[in-house]
């Protein structure tokens, strides 16, 4: 057997490898199927979108009966493919029950596709012919529109849209008439042309996955030719007699690494040993700009323009460096090409390995030029996302700290000195309390803009939560670090924010804490720095401390234990007071009764009221919510009890909230009950709001607490609900008479379709199950509008009303009464 021989019958052997080739197959499948998932969220809306469109088309022609009943089907199904979707994407086992995930989907989509078909039938107008094409229309888009989504999957799309568009041609021909049938054949001649137009989508799907699972075979195969081809022309000196033979598999095998490289999806070059150009493949073309036939002979530099993405400059002759190497090499770094028109760049990966021949002597080499533009892209993305804040655009807290980390490093290695500022607002709870959450934020994206402004180029300005920011200020002294800190104050002194014709300051107290080769660890600067800066805010805020190592009493003092003895003091002397803030009834049942919150405020000394923001963490924090949930049960019932002995007698719902915390404690339950039984009052009138993370955290006695109270006939309100991730798992358990949507759902329901998809899908589900629902953090007209379109039973926040004492919004009940 010749050379040539030998190496034809090895390709042959390589490519019809069973192993290889059952692998590429299923790794197809596997592709197929990821195709599906990976677009299926958007399917789901898209069938969403269109069932409230055709309740909304045939809500006067059709019985809404029908109509309801055939939208909470395709709601239950649309559901189900949801949580399959969410199934998948978590599964960690995929390729191992592809055809199961599979066959699921397909059993989805023919639901589905039943779901629309019954639309077609049950809906069908004999009257309208309008409905009538409008039913036709739908379908027949419907149908064509999920071919690009379906057809990676054929049975899918089959099983998506035989069963919507048959019945509905049966029906067409059934009906008889001259125009009848003929809609009906037009309709079963569509069903084929969309069939075909799937399979030939699924055709060109499938040969496109397939080639690129042949990429990496292909190159490696591609090396070997090139090695065999170099062997064969040597072999050819020896063997005359079969020169003749040894050619024709020569060119054959040139022929065959030709195609190859012509039809992969990466740039390939080959270049000789001096550097100069050989070939470009048409995607080498197509990334740099050049032709193949104009590169022959030239320098690979003229050709390949290379630089590093981060530094802007020339990267070194790969195939230098993969020749020195002795093998196979990858550039390293982030590479960009620059096109030969230099009008645009592109984010590559090269990777360049030696031709050699049947001695094993170099004779060129082969690099293969890898687009990654798009993912690159994605990853910058991520990666931006991942270490800056979303609200100010500064580094958030995780960037901070790894910055604050390698600081104390070079401080201890090095010897350099650095200086780390902590600050806090002064007076930014007054902006978020009067004028929203919104005005809050926009306060913060402003104020960061101006602190910008007042940190070097080499300084690290990050928002560390709420209110806080933090500055590492690199390389430099303590004098200069004051001066800085200084400037900041003063930024923070002269920024004014307008917000709905008024006009707001704010001050900041700094805490500053040099970082040398003695400080401590992330934790210990961190704690240093928020400890100087509670001094600052014991002192008078508006000002700086310098952190000092004997500063550790005095700042604990103002600092952690802060709040645990204002708050003792104040349920010593009585210094809490019952706030409400009413939420607005949205729909019929809702109107049938007024809802209201019961908030709580601490006064300080000179009875201003305290946000709850400010100590309710810290009570938390010190465990110390029971004693504050006691205070506010014993005082809401005893208010209560004088209010019921008065004539206002029909003072509607209040919610009284209850931490996780409370409903940990067994005594907690027998303290309820004995207090309403002791102040008389009527159960029906009280509502025991549970968020739904202490509720998920202490299942069996929430259970349990419930169950009894419910027993007495008071109502239980499920708080933050969609928060968690195992919201709806959960709900079933829990016997709660209202949903408090989150409200991080309810701020956007006017621009985002996720959350009004999911403020829908929560609405649609607690009315299932006999739940009114009520939508936190109602900030906006917009929202409000959205809200009442969607059957939300209650609205509550500042576009509704502030929150009021509660003494004078029971004083005013009766004028409001009579003002209705």
């Amino acid at each position: 057997m010749t050379r040539a021989t030998e190496l034809s019958a090895t390709t042959i052997t390589k490519t019809r490898d069973p192993d290889r080739i059952a692998d590429r197959a299923r790794n197809v499948i596997v592709e197929q199927v990821g195709l599906l998932y990976s677009q299926a969220t958007s399917g789901l809306i898209v069938t969403l979108l269109c069932s409230i469109l055709v309740v909304a088309v045939l809500w006067d022609v059709a019985a809404r009966e029908l109509l309801f009943g055939w939208f909470s089907f395709i709601a239950f199904i649309t559901l189900g493919r949801y949580l399959l979707v969410r199934k998948y994407r978590r599964a960690t086992a995929v390729v191992e029950d592809i055809n199961r995930w599979r066959a699921l989907f397909v059993l989805g989509a023919a639901a589905v596709g039943v779901a629309w078909g019954l639309a077609g039938t049950v809906f069908f107008s004999e009257g309208s012919v309008f409905h009538q094409v409008f039913l036709a229309f739908l379908l027949g888009g419907i149908v064509a529109g999920a071919a690009p989504y379906l057809a990676s999957v054929i049975s899918a799309y089959i099983a998506f849209s035989f069963p919507t568009l048959l019945p509905f041609a049966v029906l067409l021909i059934a009906k008889g008439g001259n125009v009848y049938p003929f809609m009906g054949i037009m309709v079963l001649v569509f069903a084929s042309a969309m069939a075909a137009t799937g399979k030939a989508m699924h055709v060109t799907i499938t040969r496109s996955l397939q080639l690129r699972f042949e990429t990496l075979e292909s190159i490696d195969q591609i090396s070997n030719a090139k090695i065999d081809v170099e062997r064969t022309n040597a072999e050819l000196q020896a063997e005359i007699e079969e020169h003749k033979q040894a050619h024709i598999a020569l060119h054959r095998e040139k022929e065959l690494a030709q195609v190859r490289l012509e039809s992969i999806g990466d740039g390939v070059i080959t270049t000789h040993l001096d550097g100069t150009v050989e070939y470009l493949n048409p995607v080498a073309e197509q990334l740099t700009g050049w032709l193949d036939a104009d590169t022959r002979g030239q320098p690979l530099s003229n050709v390949l323009k290379l630089i590093d993405e981060t530094t802007r400059q020339a990267l070194p002759d790969p195939v230098r460096f993969c020749l020195n190497e002795g093998g196979s090499v990858r550039l390293p770094g982030h590479t960009l090409l620059i096109h030969r028109n230099e009008d645009r760049e592109c984010s590559i990966e090269v990777t360049a390995g030696p031709i050699r021949d049947r001695d094993l002597q170099d004779v060129g080499t082969m690099l293969v030029l890898h687009d990654v533009t798009e993912m690159r892209g994605v990853a910058r993305k991520m990666s931006y996302q991942a270490s800056h804040d979303a609200l100010t655009g500064l580094i958030n807290r995780h960037e901070f700290e790894l910055r604050l980390t390698e600081a104390l490093e070079s401080a201890r290695n090095d010897d350099r000195q650095h200086a780390m500022c902590y600050l806090d607002l002064d007076q930014f709870k007054i902006v978020n309390d009067m004028c929203g959450h919104v005005a809050g934020d926009e306060l913060l994206r402003q104020l960061a803009a101006q602190l910008q402004i007042g940190v070097r180029e080499t300084d690290s300005l990050g928002r560390l939560g709420g209110d806080e920011f933090g500055v590492l200020l690199q390389g430099c002294p303590m004098d200069k670090a004051k001066a800085i800190a200084e400037g900041l104050r003063q930024i923070v002194r002269d920024f004014r924010f307008a917000w709905q014709e008024r006009v707001f300051e704010v001050g900041v107290s700094i805490g500053l804490v040099p970082i040398t080769s003695e400080s401590g660890s992330l934790t210990e600067v961190l704690s240093a720095a928020d400890s100087a800066c509670y001094v600052a805010k014991g002192h008078g805020r508006d000002r700086i401390h310098v952190y000092q190592p004997d500063d550790t009493i005095l700042a604990g003092r103002h600092g952690e234990r802060q709040w645990v003895s204002r708050i003792g003091e104040a349920l010593e002397e009585n210094r809490f007071v019952l706030y409400q803030q009413k939420a607005m009834p949205l729909s019929d049942k809702a109107e049938r009764r007024a809802y209201s919150e019961i908030l709580i405020r601490m006064l300080d000394k000179n009875s201003e009221p305290i946000s709850t923001a400010a100590f309710l963490p810290a009570a938390h924090r010190y465990n110390l919510m029971p004693t504050i949930d006691r205070w506010v049960l014993r005082a809401f019932c005893a208010f209560m009890r004088g209010v019921q002995g008065s004539s206002q007698t029909d003072i509607g719902l209040y919610a009284i909230n209850l931490s996780g915390q409370s409903l940990s404690d067994e005594r907690f339950l027998d303290f309820v009950v004995d207090q309403l039984r002791q102040n008389s009052i009527a159960p029906e009138n009280i509502c025991f709001e549970i968020s739904e993370t202490a509720a998920i955290a202490n299942l069996t006695r929430a259970m349990r607490f419930i169950s009894v109270l419910k027993d007495m006939g008071c109502l239980f309100a499920l708080d933050d609900f969609g928060s968690g991730l195992s919201s709806f798992a959960y709900l079933k358990n829990l016997q709660v008479d209202f949903l408090k949507i989150d409200g991080s759902f309810i701020k956007d329901t006017a621009n985002e379709p996720v959350d009004y998809a999911m403020v829908e899908i929560i609405n649609q589900i607690g009315h299932v199950m006999n739940i009114l629902t009520i939508a936190e953090s109602v900030e906006q007209k917009s929202v409000l509008v959205k809200l009442k379109k969607l059957g939300v039973d209650y609205a509550q926040g500042f576009e509704i009303t502030k929150p009021t004492p509660l003494n004078e919004y029971i004083e005013a009940v009766p004028k409001k009464r009579l003002s209705n």
